[in-house]
Protein backbone atom coordinates (compact mmCIF):
# COMPACT_ATOMS: atom_id res chain seq x y z
CA UNK A 1 0.00 0.00 0.00
CA UNK A 2 2.81 2.39 0.91
CA UNK A 3 4.62 1.68 -2.38
CA UNK A 4 1.40 2.29 -4.30
CA UNK A 5 0.89 5.68 -2.61
CA UNK A 6 4.51 6.61 -3.29
CA UNK A 7 4.07 5.67 -6.96
CA UNK A 8 0.89 7.75 -7.19
CA UNK A 9 2.68 10.67 -5.54
CA UNK A 10 5.55 10.52 -8.03
CA UNK A 11 3.16 10.25 -10.96
CA UNK A 12 1.24 13.31 -9.74
CA UNK A 13 4.48 15.29 -9.37
CA UNK A 14 5.57 14.37 -12.89
CA UNK A 15 2.09 15.19 -14.21
CA UNK A 16 2.18 18.58 -12.49
CA UNK A 17 5.55 19.47 -14.01
CA UNK A 18 4.43 18.39 -17.47
CA UNK A 19 1.26 20.49 -17.19
CA UNK A 20 3.22 23.53 -15.99
CA UNK A 21 5.71 23.11 -18.84
CA UNK A 22 2.88 22.90 -21.38
CA UNK A 23 1.29 25.96 -19.78
CA UNK A 24 4.50 27.99 -20.18
CA UNK A 25 5.00 26.82 -23.76
CA UNK A 26 1.43 27.75 -24.66
CA UNK A 27 1.85 31.25 -23.28
CA UNK A 28 5.17 31.85 -25.03
CA UNK A 29 4.01 30.39 -28.37
CA UNK A 30 0.79 32.38 -28.42
CA UNK A 31 2.62 35.60 -27.56
CA UNK A 32 5.11 35.16 -30.39
CA UNK A 33 2.36 34.46 -32.94
CA UNK A 34 0.13 37.35 -31.98
CA UNK A 35 2.58 40.23 -31.98
CA UNK A 36 2.77 40.19 -28.17
CA UNK A 37 1.26 43.46 -27.07
CA UNK A 38 0.07 43.66 -23.48
CA UNK A 39 -3.61 43.11 -24.26
CA UNK A 40 -3.05 39.88 -26.17
CA UNK A 41 -0.70 38.59 -23.48
CA UNK A 42 -3.39 39.20 -20.84
CA UNK A 43 -6.08 37.51 -22.97
CA UNK A 44 -3.91 34.48 -23.66
CA UNK A 45 -2.93 34.24 -20.03
CA UNK A 46 -6.55 34.24 -18.85
CA UNK A 47 -7.53 31.58 -21.41
CA UNK A 48 -4.72 29.24 -20.39
CA UNK A 49 -5.35 29.87 -16.71
CA UNK A 50 -8.89 28.53 -17.11
CA UNK A 51 -7.47 25.28 -18.50
CA UNK A 52 -4.86 25.17 -15.74
CA UNK A 53 -7.59 25.74 -13.12
CA UNK A 54 -9.63 22.83 -14.52
CA UNK A 55 -6.58 20.55 -14.42
CA UNK A 56 -5.78 21.54 -10.83
CA UNK A 57 -9.40 20.93 -9.79
CA UNK A 58 -9.23 17.46 -11.31
CA UNK A 59 -5.94 16.76 -9.52
CA UNK A 60 -7.43 17.87 -6.20
CA UNK A 61 -10.46 15.62 -6.70
CA UNK A 62 -8.22 12.67 -7.60
CA UNK A 63 -5.93 13.16 -4.59
CA UNK A 64 -8.93 13.53 -2.29
CA UNK A 65 -10.40 10.30 -3.67
CA UNK A 66 -7.09 8.48 -3.15
CA UNK A 67 -6.92 9.65 0.47
CA UNK A 68 -10.53 8.62 1.22
CA UNK A 69 -9.98 5.28 -0.47
CA UNK A 70 -6.78 4.85 1.54
CA UNK A 71 -8.69 5.55 4.74
CA UNK A 72 -11.12 2.73 3.91
CA UNK A 73 -8.21 0.37 3.29
CA UNK A 74 -6.59 1.44 6.58
CA UNK A 75 -9.90 0.93 8.38
CA UNK A 76 -10.09 -2.59 6.98
CA UNK A 77 -6.54 -3.20 8.24
CA UNK A 78 -7.50 -1.73 11.62
CA UNK A 79 -10.44 -4.13 11.86
CA UNK A 80 -8.11 -7.07 11.24
CA UNK A 81 -5.42 -6.00 13.71
CA UNK A 82 -6.13 -2.88 15.81
CA UNK A 83 -2.67 -2.81 17.39
CA UNK A 84 -0.92 -2.60 14.02
CA UNK A 85 -2.95 0.23 12.43
CA UNK A 86 -4.16 2.95 14.80
CA UNK A 87 -7.57 4.48 14.23
CA UNK A 88 -5.99 7.95 14.24
CA UNK A 89 -4.37 7.19 10.88
CA UNK A 90 -7.78 6.25 9.48
CA UNK A 91 -9.37 9.45 10.77
CA UNK A 92 -6.49 11.58 9.49
CA UNK A 93 -6.67 10.10 5.98
CA UNK A 94 -10.44 10.52 5.88
CA UNK A 95 -10.39 14.15 7.02
CA UNK A 96 -7.44 15.02 4.75
CA UNK A 97 -9.18 13.40 1.78
CA UNK A 98 -12.40 15.29 2.41
CA UNK A 99 -10.62 18.62 2.81
CA UNK A 100 -8.49 18.10 -0.30
CA UNK A 101 -11.47 16.84 -2.29
CA UNK A 102 -13.64 19.81 -1.36
CA UNK A 103 -10.87 22.39 -1.75
CA UNK A 104 -11.80 23.38 -5.35
CA UNK A 105 -15.43 23.90 -4.29
CA UNK A 106 -14.38 25.97 -1.27
CA UNK A 107 -11.97 28.05 -3.37
CA UNK A 108 -14.66 28.83 -5.97
CA UNK A 109 -17.21 29.62 -3.28
CA UNK A 110 -14.85 31.89 -1.34
CA UNK A 111 -13.57 33.66 -4.46
CA UNK A 112 -17.17 34.43 -5.42
CA UNK A 113 -17.83 35.95 -2.01
CA UNK A 114 -14.63 38.01 -2.16
CA UNK A 115 -15.45 39.30 -5.65
CA UNK A 116 -19.00 40.17 -4.59
CA UNK A 117 -17.81 42.05 -1.48
CA UNK A 118 -15.18 44.08 -3.37
CA UNK A 119 -17.46 44.82 -6.30
CA UNK A 120 -14.99 43.52 -8.89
Amino acid sequence: MKKMLNDIFYILIIYFFEISQAFCQTISASNVKSGANLGTVADNLSQTSDVFKAVLNTVFYAIGFVFVFGSFIRYHEHRKNPSQTPISKVVFLLIAGLVIGFFPYMADHLSGKIQNSTGV
